[in-house]
């Protein structure tokens, strides 16, 4: 026997067992992250914290989208409208 045979055939007190079908590994891979997920401490408080600034900066940017260009009565009277003073230059 060739060394390459000797390291390539599995011994006989080693058990060889057959692959999983891809839905039982997938299972296996689902099951161990849940297990990792809600072992660890900090996962609640980075959903949490995660959740707080995704809603935060989606008010911060409908905010800044609705409040008005100039702030004072008078001078909305005399500005443009954005898209006629785009429509104006061209």
């Amino acid at each position: 026997m060739s060394t390459a045979e000797t390291i390539l055939t599995p011994r006989a007190s080693r058990k060889v067992l057959p692959t999983p079908s891809p839905a039982r590994q997938f299972a296996a891979v689902l099951r161990a992250e849940w297990t990792k997920l809600w072992s660890l401490r900090s996962t609640l408080w980075s959903l949490l914290v995660t959740i707080a600034i995704i809603v935060g900066l989606g008010a911060l940017f409908c905010a800044a989208r609705v409040a008005p260009i100039t702030s004072t009565p008078a001078n909305c009277a005399t500005s443009t409208p954005r898209d006629s003073a785009s429509t104006a230059s061209s």
